[in-house]
């Protein structure tokens, strides 16, 4: 739940810088939507890794971990970072371009970063049938089939 308080709360954060520029740059609405649900589905993903895969969590100094906890380039403090920044340097120089830099950055990386993380899911877990395993595991040391002799697996099916 730590991650969805942190992206709510950044969240709130991040439309509030957009929309105000909005005014000076319309566009940053569509980069707000962009941003808003990679960062929402980013964690939802990593908390369907949690729910699916409980045989990898593990305690490390009273703190929950899991593998999928490493993967990504984009988190909370890689937000403060970026859309701090920009927050920092318009509100010193007056100027909204730094917040869009920001904004941008923000939608951008969160996309990143999820991405990655779906791969690290694809990678690790895409094979979740039990008799998918056994299938390929007897189709990779079946002998070699005649030309007057079908291939057919234990199950019944044809490789």
């Amino acid at each position: 739940m730590d991650d969805v308080a942190d992206r709510w709360v950044l969240g709130v954060m991040y439309a509030g810088g957009c929309l105000a520029i909005a005014s000076a740059y319309p566009h940053i609405l569509i980069v707000l939507a962009f941003g808003i649900t990679g960062a929402l589905v980013n964690v939802i993903v990593k908390l369907s890794i949690y729910a699916e895969t409980t045989q990898d969590i593990f305690r490390e100094k009273g703190k929950i971990g899991h593998p999928v906890d490493v993967v990504g380039l984009f988190g909370s403090a890689e937000f403060i970072i970026y859309f701090g920044a920009g927050i920092l340097f318009t509100a010193i120089l007056r100027d909204p371009r730094p917040m869009l830099v920001g904004c941008w950055a923000v939608a951008v990386m969160s996309h990143v970063s999820l991405l990655q993380r779906v791969v690290f899911a694809w990678k690790r877990y895409r094979t979740v049938d039990p008799l998918l395993l056994h299938a390929d595991a007897e189709v990779a040391t079946a002998p070699a089939v005649g030309v007057d002799e079908p291939a057919v697996l234990a199950n019944g099916a044809h490789p």
